[in-house]
């Protein structure tokens, strides 16, 4: 949402047709506050190659396409072993599937639901079955969220970062370096450099 925001004023090309947004939508949304709460809220996030495609289009450089550098999960490729990098996209859509198995079909996991899961895990999965995770299963998805936020905090905001000093040296009157450094910086409570400014976290 901050990316949205931080960008909003300062570009000019296509990169948030990445957010389509309807009318109703958008009114439900509108008393959120900025542009960013208002498409990003509004979208579905539940889908790994969405939100990489998003990502791409919004961190790119002006007009141009975003490369699959920036995406946030890497999907790792037929004979690629599974690396760090890769592990997120993997999880992530695993966990994906079972809060749609959660939510729409309170945990029975039905055999549409297997198919997925197997084609997923590569490994079978039987159904009809219920799904209790148990205090401990909670804890170890809480764990991996909060590494896999931090992960994506730091990878954003220095990209976005490096985003904003390629868009000042293309125009050095759009802003103040060291204001714009120190918004992005306070957000993601990491120091980010934009066009020679240090932006550091409010403390």
């Amino acid at each position: 949402m901050p990316r949205v925001d931080q960008l909003a004023e300062f570009v000019i090309d296509d990169r948030f047709k990445a957010f389509p947004v309807h009318g109703g939508a958008l009114a439900a949304h509108f008393r959120t506050g900025t542009l960013g709460k208002a498409i990003c809220e509004s979208s579905v996030w539940l889908e790994c190659n969405e939100i990489n495609k998003r990502f791409r289009d919004l961190l790119a450089d002006p007009f141009e396409q975003g490369t699959k550098d920036l995406d946030l999960f890497p999907k790792r490729n037929k004979n690629q072993a599974l690396s760090p990098d890769t592990v997120p996209y993997e999880v992530l859509s695993v966990l994906w599937q079972l809060r749609h198995t959660i939510v729409h079909n309170v945990g029975l996991i039905t055999k549409s639901d297997a198919v997925k899961l197997r084609l997923l895990l590569q490994e079978e999965v039987e159904s009809p079955q219920l799904l209790v995770p148990n205090p401990a299963d909670l804890g170890y998805v809480k764990r991996f969220l909060d590494l896999t936020a931090r992960s994506v905090n730091q990878k954003v905001g220095h990209r976005l970062a490096e985003l904003l000093t390629t868009i000042h040296a293309g125009n050095p009157v759009l802003f103040t370096p060291q204001k714009i450094a120190d918004q992005p910086a306070s957000q993601f409570g990491i120091p980010l450099i934009v066009a020679a400014a240090l932006g550091t976290p409010s403390p």
